[in-house]
Formats: C-alpha cells, structure tokens, sequence
C-alpha cells in the first residue's frame, strides 16, 4: 500500500512540475518584446522610412533618420522591413535581442546602380551653398540626408557644414538607380585595363583630369576591390558635360570650376581592341566643385552582345 501511494505522489509531482514547465515556455512565447534595432543598405548607409510591420499582430512603424526602429513582437511573429527601391525581407523573432537589417537595391531589367557619387566643394571663402540634385533616376541613399535640397555651408579647406544635421563633412554623398538612354552602352573610345596595372592607372588618369591627391585616394579605395574582381575591366569616363546624362547641380552660387567624373565599367575575360579615350585637363579656378561616382554596366553589355 505505502508503495502504491509513494508511486501515485511521484507521478502526481511529475505531472505537476510538466505543466508548471509547459505553464512557463507558454508565457515564455507569449511575452511581449519592445525590440529596438538599425537598419542600414549593404554599404552600412542609415535608411529613413523603411516600413517596418508585425505581420502578426499588425503593428507597423517607420525606421528614423538613423535608420532605428522600434516594435512590439513576441517570439515566432514574422517581422517584414520594406523600402521603395530596396527588396524587401521578412524575419521571424526568436528572443534575438536585437534584428540589425540590411536592405539590397532593388534593380530592374538593364536599370544600373549610380553608385558612390560625392560631391566636394571648395569655395574662396566661408560660403553657403543651396544645391538641388537633378537626377534622372530613382535618389535612394544620401548622406547627409538630402530632402529636396542641402543647405550647407563650405568652406576652402574642403568642410562642409550642414545645418541641418549640424555636423561637419568631407563630401556630400548620394546614390541611386538609373535606366541609362538609348546609346549609352554604345561605346567608341575607352581602355582595357589590367587587374595589376589598375591601381596606377586610375592614379594617372584621375589627376590628368584635375582631381587632386585626396580626392583620388578616395575614388581608388572605393572602386578598386570592386575594380579588382576582374582580370580585365573595360573602362570608359564621362567626364564634366559628359556627365550630364546622369545627373546635374543646380548650386547657388555657381561654382567657377567643376570636375566631375563618373566611371563606366564592365568585366573582360581577355583584352579586346578599342580606340583610347582622350581625356583633357580641367584647371581649378575660383569656387571649384569636384564631383565623381561609377556604375558597373557589366550586366548591360551582356544583354547587348
């Protein structure tokens, strides 16, 4: 008898502790979380007013100007985050103390990622500048944040202040997608360039167009590790009105000198022929604006051969 009643507690307690367990993991799942994290595109740049919602519970906020958000979730709810331009990704909650997103740019068929265009300005004195961008495609990421224009003031060293963010800044910097026009990819003139002889290169050709000591160094540590991934590039440079098929400034004032850049290029498996591009020297006088940026057209030129 004392066994049985010994077998019966035992089991009664096992019981006991399982639904204290099960009591436990249910309120567990059904805790409510206040998760806080960033999100930023796949170059570590903030995003604003990227809708996040709880496709469980319906919740939906929006990311800040640093790219924070906040909201309510408990664990297995599916997070989705989604930007205009940007593919968007859905995540499910599992406790993680924080959900730091990154977001890839959306392309469409033959439409080219405007990337790493910066603009430097170099006034003969303090200056403020107003500056309206005229792109003919899609504005995605800038930095500092461009809402229809950036009210900035410069100075000749090279700062930039913004009032805005009240900060200080090399360069202004802006990137997007565009769908070039009809021709674009109809290149008469350029250079087939080496992955070892890219460095020197870019050097030689930069400066020859007018960018200084700094601003190459830029334009080389950004664009050589992409450079770098081909045995041989096809590159050919939109250089000054060249430029305008892309993108314009309206500034006031009106610099007395603009440099600008923009670099087309796309991978080679072996050298071909072309004539080389003649490219001319622009001298800085007065306020000089120097902007320059790149686009990979490989994919392009494969739907074109």
């Amino acid at each position: 008898m004392k066994h049985l009643i010994l077998i019966f507690l035992l089991a009664f307690s096992i019981s006991i502790f399982s639904q204290n367990n099960d009591t436990i993991a249910l309120e567990e799942n059904q805790k409510t979380v206040k998760l806080s994290s960033k999100i930023t595109d796949c170059e570590d740049v903030t995003l604003q007013n990227v809708n996040v919602v709880n496709l469980t519970s319906g919740e939906e906020n929006l990311s800040d100007g640093n790219g924070n958000y906040t909201i309510s979730v408990r664990k297995n709810e599916v997070l989705l985050f989604s930007l205009n331009g940007f593919i968007s990704q859905k995540v499910v909650f599992e406790n993680q103390k924080e959900i730091n997103i990154s977001l890839k740019v959306k392309q469409r068929p033959h439409e080219m990622m405007v990337k790493k265009p910066v603009i430097y300005l170099y006034p003969t004195h303090k200056t403020n500048i107003h500056l309206v961008l005229d792109f003919k495609g899609q504005l995605l990421t800038t930095f500092p944040k461009y809402e229809n224009n950036w009210q900035v003031t410069a100075y000749p060293d090279g700062r930039i202040f913004d009032k805005k963010t009240n900060r200080f800044y090399n360069s202004l910097f802006w990137d997007g997608n565009i769908i070039f026009p009809e021709g674009h990819y109809d290149y008469k003139s350029g250079f087939v360039v080496s992955k070892k002889d890219l460095t020197s290169f870019l050097i030689q050709k930069l400066e020859n167009i007018g960018l200084n000591t700094t601003e190459t160094n830029d334009f080389v540590q950004y664009w050589l590790p992409i450079l770098e991934k081909n045995e041989f590039n096809f590159i050919h440079f939109r250089v000054n009105n060249d430029y305008d098929v892309i993108s314009k400034n309206n500034i006031t004032p009106k610099p007395d000198t603009s440099i600008r850049v923009f670099m087309d290029f796309y991978a080679l498996d072996k050298p071909k022929i072309i004539p080389e591009q003649i490219l001319r020297k622009t001298e800085r006088k007065g306020f000089t604006l120097v902007e320059w940026g790149g686009s990979d057209v490989s994919n392009a030129m494969k739907s074109n051969l």
